[in-house]
């Protein structure tokens, strides 16, 4: 992930170095979490695939912490670099699956769809944009298998070309799944799933004139951050 901008206006990232809990290593590009929740931990770790509850900001570089005595004038606890503005957007790549940079699966059209409403293999309650065809580049969002809420623009015709994802502009029921790594965004993230970790708060939707499969991407703002009031007290 990539910080954008933040949602205030605020043009800068505030950037900070926080002590990451013993005997792990952060790398860049993924949302980092306070360790505090018991109020029994000094640190910071990464979020999960699912969880980013307490976030505390970006990784904008690498680093380990170890527990052990370091011998050395270096400092063995290891502090990493976050962006901690509780309104920044972060850039997150749509991958196939769990596994980074995995082009989008493409779905196509078995027959001519004069009304618009009818996209094979779409999934329910996923965003299903245009690859190839008079609709390159719309998108519309799934009410059930195959079916879209709104018309498509144009007719659709056999053999047109689609993608889809798991994500919903201001969606409070459908939350990411990031990929194994943690810098990505699953595009199979199930519909209707708490995970309370982050909002999508835009999408850009590629055809296949900009490589849509591979150069598609939402924009996130995390949910429970520390900073913004919304996160849970240790207990």
């Amino acid at each position: 992930m990539e910080w954008t901008y933040n949602l205030g206006g605020n043009s800068t990232p505030l950037v900070r170095k926080y002590r990451i809990d013993g005997g792990i290593t952060i790398i860049g590009g993924v949302p980092v979490v306070s360790d505090d929740a018991t109020g029994d931990s000094e640190g910071v770790v990464a979020c999960t695939t699912i969880a980013a509850l307490n976030t505390v900001g970006l990784s904008v570089d690498t680093a380990t912490s170890t527990d052990a005595l370091s011998g050395t004038s270096a400092d063995n606890a290891g502090f990493i670099s976050l962006i901690i503005n509780p309104d920044a957007v972060y850039e997150a790549k749509f991958t196939e699956g769990a596994t980074e940079d995995t082009a989008l699966t493409v779905l196509t059209s078995a027959a001519a769809v004069a009304g618009g409403t009818t996209v094979t293999g779409a999934t329910d309650e996923f965003t299903v944009w245009g690859l190839t065809g008079a609709n390159a580049g719309q998108e519309r969002r799934c009410t059930g298998a195959a079916t879209v809420v709104h018309a498509f623009p144009q007719p659709i015709a056999a053999d047109d070309t689609w993608l889809e994802a798991g994500a919903v502009r201001g969606g409070v029921s459908h939350y990411p799944q990031l990929s194994t790594l943690l810098t990505q965004y699953d595009a199979n993230s199930a519909a209707d799933v708490d995970n309370d970790n982050f909002v999508v708060v835009d999408m850009r939707l590629r055809d296949a004139s900009a490589d849509g499969r591979n150069n598609s991407f939402a924009e996130l703002v995390a949910a429970k951050h520390v900073f913004s009031g919304s996160a849970s007290a240790a207990t």
